[in-house]
């Protein structure tokens, strides 16, 4: 073989080895910088709900898992809600308690299995004595949100009082409605719904029912013969995504704005 030709072959494999040699060492890898621990999501209860730094809300759990939350005007309370549930976690019944007045009280009735009421009946004390008031018919959206998609209101003798219509058409299930009214098998409609939520859990998420929404209404209007009632709705969350402040912006139908501070405290494990 020729020797010029056996030199650059020979030539050719060190230049090759020095290379390889480079790169192992030009590409040798460096620790990876370790990423802050992402924290934990935990489900948050509420306790406490603060309406222009003034107490308005607390709730108590019972050990059945059955809850009460207490309403407050000046620091005095102004109604008691009390919720009872069943062995499968459903709400079963809501009573409504006025200081210096008797009670009404709504029992949800299910078919089966369902986590979702059909039947609401109503029931107003007289005298310490139950009296039929009337009833409500739960339907639900078949989507992706299955979320209430119509209510229907019967009076005690089974007659339809009104009804009211949901479409979820957005992100979070945000949507719109329209209420109706029914007097003698005429209807007419009585208000127009819009409404909008973000993302976020819900404050009260771990106590509502089953067929509310699950998020935090940004914005809402209901429009009707005497004009228009706008909300909107500003929020501040804590790092398991719960809001704990809330800016309220409501706007009447003469066009007389009000704004209410919200804060929301919680137990989170």
């Amino acid at each position: 073989m020729n020797k010029n030709l056996i030199y650059f072959l020979l030539l050719g494999i060190f230049l090759s080895i020095l290379a390889c040699g480079k790169e192992e060492i030009t590409t040798d890898p460096t620790p990876p910088i370790s990423e802050p621990p992402v924290p934990e999501k935990l489900t948050c209860n509420l306790e406490k709900v603060y309406k222009d730094g003034e107490l308005s809300q607390s709730i108590e759990v019972f050990s059945n898992s059955s809850f009460k939350i207490t309403h407050y005007e000046a620091g005095n309370i102004s109604l008691e809600l009390v919720y009872e549930k069943d062995s499968d976690n459903r709400i079963t019944k809501q009573t409504f308690n006025f200081p210096g007045s008797e009670s009404f009280y709504g029992e949800y009735k299910y078919l089966g299995s369902n986590t979702f009421p059909d039947t609401v009946n109503w029931w107003i004390m007289e005298n310490g004595v139950p009296q039929f008031a009337d009833y409500y018919l739960h339907f639900y959206d078949t989507g992706s949100c299955n979320l209430l998609s119509l209510i229907e209101s019967y009076t005690s003798s089974g007659t339809l009082r009104s009804y009211t219509e949901y479409n979820y058409s957005g992100e979070n299930c945000s949507g719109e409605g329209q209420q109706f009214l029914v007097e003698n098998g005429e209807e007419e409609l009585w208000k127009s719904l819009e409404f909008e939520f973000d993302s976020e859990k819900s404050p009260y998420l771990s106590y509502s029912l089953s067929y509310d929404n699950p998020h935090n209404r940004i914005s809402s209007s209901s429009t009707s013969n005497s004009g228009t009632r706008t909300y909107n709705n500003s929020y501040e969350y804590n790092e398991h995504g719960y809001p704990i402040s809330n800016t309220e912006t409501y706007t009447s139908t003469t066009g007389e704005v009000t704004t209410t501070e919200f804060t929301y405290e919680y137990s989170c494990q």
